[in-house]
């Protein structure tokens, strides 16, 4: 999600579709991945919290994620942390994946991943 003005108000967009979706299809395999712009959300493997920054609609918005979370039986997989040590782009699944880690790239400033150029 774009990093702008309209973060929480196209968050609580997006919950209320991902909502609408597991209610209508409780059976299905849920896998969503994607840059998420929460920084002031810390994963970890052991939990998730939510830190106090960000405007109050953010943090609300954040907080209603969370709990469609956790109603759905969401994991996160990627605890991968840019230089800022956020993590923004994230893996959910309501199923047990195993990930496998690249033995190369690093996570630029912004949170891509890139590989250094080799010198020729």
């Amino acid at each position: 999600m774009p990093p702008d003005k309209n973060l929480a108000t196209n968050l609580m967009k997006f919950i209320a579709a991902l909502s609408n979706y597991l209610v209508n299809n409780q059976n299905d395999n849920v896998l969503l991945c994607g840059d998420f712009n929460l920084p002031h959300m810390k994963w970890s493997q052991q939990e998730v919290s939510q830190l106090k920054k960000g405007s109050i609609g953010l943090q609300n918005a954040a907080i209603e994620f969370l709990d469609v979370y956790s109603i759905a039986g969401l994991e996160q997989y990627n605890f991968l942390a840019n230089t800022a040590h956020n993590t923004l782009d994230v893996i959910f699944c309501n199923l047990q994946i195993d990930i496998l880690r690249a033995k190369h790239g690093k996570l630029g400033k912004g949170g891509g991943a890139f590989r250094e150029r080799e010198e020729e």
